[in-house]
C-alpha cells in the first residue's frame, strides 16, 4: 500500500515498479472494507472468542502462542 509520499514516488520506486511489472491497485484511503488491519484484528477476535477464555492472561497466553511469542 502507498500512500503517495515521496519515497514511493521517487524515480527509483518508479523504475523498480516498471522493471519488476509491479500492478498497483486503487484502494480507497478511508473504506472500512478494504482496511487491512481491520481484517487481521477481526480475524483475531473470532479464533480468541471461539476458545472461550476466561481470564484476561487466558486471552493473553492464546495471543502470543499465535504470534508465536512464547
Amino acid at each position: 500500500m502507498e500512500n503517495g509520499t515521496s519515497i514511493h514516488t521517487t524515480r527509483y520506486t518508479q523504475g523498480w515498479h516498471a522493471y519488476y511489472n509491479f500492478i498497483k491497485m486503487e484502494w480507497p484511503a478511508n473504506s472500512p472494507d478494504l482496511n487491512l488491519i481491520e481484517n487481521v484484528w477481526r480475524f483475531h477476535k473470532y479464533r480468541v472468542r471461539k476458545q472461550f477464555p476466561k481470564t484476561r492472561e487466558k486471552v493473553r497466553r492464546y495471543i502470543s502462542k499465535r504470534s508465536g511469542k512464547s
